[in-house]
């Protein structure tokens, strides 16, 4: 089943759900191949002010400078990736795993095929 097409109400319905992982990635890849600037992702669930959102970046493949008003952690699950804030480059491979906190921007790029599983936990405003 292509969950990727799926409306959000009904991709996150029910209790619990098993993610996998390795078809989401292979398929996201498939699509960052196309893509103007080398990357597609997928929100894999969103429950109030928590998600996790997959990315795959093909080599060359950028995510421009951003930030969020949230925790923010990204784990490499293929791959690597450098994410860059203010303080410097961070290369992130698997096996480790980088914590943000809200407001930090940062910019992101693959020299080769990565996947990217990050979480991020919304911070309330006001």
């Amino acid at each position: 089943m292509d969950h990727g097409a799926e409306r959000p109400s009904a991709r996150f319905a029910g209790e619990t759900e098993l993610i996998d992982i390795g078809a989401h990635a292979a398929e996201l890849l498939a699509r960052a191949d196309g893509s103007k600037h080398g990357h597609a992702q997928r929100t894999l669930y969103r429950y109030g002010p928590a998600s996790a959102v997959m990315f795959a970046l093909r080599a060359g493949g950028t995510l421009p400078r951003h930030e969020l008003n949230a925790v923010v952690t990204v784990q490499v699950i293929e791959g690597e990736a450098t994410l860059t804030t203010a303080d410097g480059p961070i290369l992130v491979r698997p096996g480790s795993l980088l914590r943000m906190e809200p407001g930090v921007g940062h910019d992101v790029r693959a020299d080769g095929p990565a996947i990217l599983l990050v979480h991020i936990l919304m911070i309330a405003s006001g």
